[in-house]
């Protein structure tokens, strides 16, 4: 069997968070807000426990205990994905179970070009599929926002705040942490 070079601080880090992804993906599939919540609280909190540790050894304190070890190089970027992908799917699932988003657009067909046009207020229509939710999740995520699908109550907008401060988690730890540790180039 090859050796994938995995050592058991990767697999701390790894593989709890495919088991996160296939329960998001579980919630996703069963609208189960409960088990979404949950992931994604833990999510936050792992990455500011990796911001945490980053900091407390970048500050330049004498060697000592860590609080817990960071994937290697080579692990660090699949953790990034998976993270992304775990924050995508459970927001998702949450925006499906809630009801409080809302496409406020009418979809054209394929072979039209045209603008989106909006809808009357009574014609828009709750966000309803998984591929819908997932949509919204990652044009929130990336704060794109097309404005097809929004807000539509309190609690939906609250989720989107949620969203995007886990988002800025995932950015200033997460992405930055990786590009820092992949940015070491060894000598030769």
């Amino acid at each position: 069997m090859p050796n994938l070079g995995l050592s058991r601080a990767d697999c701390g880090h790894v593989l709890p968070n495919v088991l996160a992804n296939a329960l998001a993906i579980v919630s996703l599939h069963y609208r189960c807000a409960s088990i979404s919540v949950a992931l994604l609280v833990c999510a936050d909190i792992y990455l500011v426990a990796i911001l945490i540790e980053a900091a407390l050894r970048s500050s330049g304190r004498p060697a000592g205990p860590v609080l817990f070890d960071l994937p290697e190089r080579t692990w660090s970027l699949l953790q990034l994905l998976l993270m992304v992908t775990l924050v995508v799917t459970a927001f998702g699932s949450l925006y499906r179970t809630s009801g409080g988003v809302i496409h406020v657009t009418k979809d054209l067909p394929s072979s039209t070009t045209a603008v989106l046009l909006p809808t009357a207020g009574e014609n828009a229509s709750p966000l309803a599929s998984s591929t819908e939710a997932l949509y919204f999740s990652a044009v929130t995520l990336t704060t794109v926002g097309y404005g097809d699908y929004v807000p539509g109550n309190d609690d939906a907008r609250r989720l989107v705040v949620w969203e995007l401060g886990t988002g800025l988690l995932l950015i200033a730890g997460g992405l930055t942490l990786v590009i820092s540790r992949l940015a070491v180039f060894p000598d030769g």
